[in-house]
């Protein structure tokens, strides 16, 4: 188990007697800390040592000994159809999905991530663990919900996931600074803004496109995107539900390719917009699939009208034999409830 500080050491041995399992705490930040003599703390500086000894060979043993379809997370469902249960999930689940956001938006090696997404989220186990360790990613977390919009102007991720309102609130920001602005101003934006749409328009030509968008770019949607934290963003998604078609396009005007994002915590992530032109009314295309790991991800539209996919998936819900046999088999396709696939 790992400690930050005193507090959350504190926090642990007034109901130590309750976590018989619980082996060892390790504490990083050990202020308050030094006079504390009960055998199952010790500092992270501790622990290093000892790993470089004794420790390290036997977690080394311990992940050799691991299999792919052993458990690595379990994640609780939102509970929005019954009551929330635990989905099982597997480090070749994890990578599978890890790899299909790695494909689908080309993430290259070192980029900077913000982390926002909990990680009792799968979307987030997808991202910042299994993807941040596969790419690897630069993992940056924020600091706590009120410093998000700080956070995300000091580290200028390359990757980004959020929740639709999370992008709403991005975008009611813009819009709340432009009515204080003076006619001017406004008159400025509203230009830049019709100039970023039109200018992203299959149709559009080349002064438009090019001639345009450079002096809209340069006088107005830059600076927008510097003061977001969006300048550097090469993909950057919405997931967990359906964002508004006028906010993806608003986001395309400022220069910033919002992409949505489809999946559940069963099945993972399952489709994503790609490529440059694509329709923000829809989930996207299927991801593709790691040939090592698991068969591409197959979808249809059943008799019912409803979507079924056949994909590497969960391993069950924990405990819950009944609800996991309702999903159906891997062979026959899932059962997604929705019943619209993606294109």
């Amino acid at each position: 188990m790992l400690a930050e500080d005193q507090e959350q050491a504190d926090k642990f041995l007034a109901i130590k007697d309750d976590l018989p399992r619980i082996a060892r705490v390790i504490y990083v930040d050990p202020r308050g800390l030094w006079n504390y003599c009960n055998p199952l703390l010790r500092s992270y500086g501790e622990m290093e040592d000892a790993g470089e000894k004794t420790e390290a060979e036997a977690f080394r043993s311990a992940a050799e000994a691991g299999d792919q379809d052993d458990v690595a997370a379990i994640c609780y469902t939102s509970g929005t159809t019954g009551r929330p249960k635990g989905a099982m999930l597997s480090h070749r689940f994890l990578l599978e999905n890890a790899y299909r956001i790695m494909a689908a938006h080309s993430v290259r090696p070192h980029a900077e991530y913000l982390s926002y997404i909990s990680p009792a989220w799968a979307t987030e186990q997808f991202m910042g663990f299994a993807l941040g360790l596969l790419a690897p990613l630069v993992v940056n977390f924020a600091e706590k919900p009120d410093t998000v919009k700080r956070d995300l102007r000091e580290v200028g991720p390359e990757y980004l996931l959020f929740t639709p309102r999370q992008w709403e609130m991005l975008a009611s920001d813009v819009q709340a600074h432009m009515l204080d602005a003076g006619p001017l101003r406004r008159a400025l934006y509203g230009w830049a803004v019709k100039t970023g749409a039109a200018a992203r328009e299959p149709g559009a030509g080349f002064l438009q496109r090019r001639l345009a968008l450079l002096i809209a770019d340069r006088l107005v949607l830059r600076p927008i995107r510097n003061v977001l934290g969006l300048s550097k963003t090469r993909a950057v998604l919405s997931g967990g539900s359906g964002l508004s078609a006028d906010l993806f396009r608003l986001f395309h005007a400022l220069g910033v390719s919002l992409r949505n994002i489809y999946g559940s915590t069963e099945l993972g992530v399952l489709s994503s917009h790609c490529g440059r032109v694509f329709d923000p009314a829809t989930m996207g295309e299927l991801l593709p699939s790691d040939p090592t790991i698991a068969q591409p991800i197959e979808a249809w539209v059943d008799a019912n009208g409803q979507l079924r996919v056949r994909c590497c998936a969960f391993s069950g819900y924990l405990k819950n034999d009944a609800a996991t046999a309702e999903l159906g088999r891997a062979d026959d396709g899932f059962c997604t409830g929705g019943c619209r696939a993606a294109r």
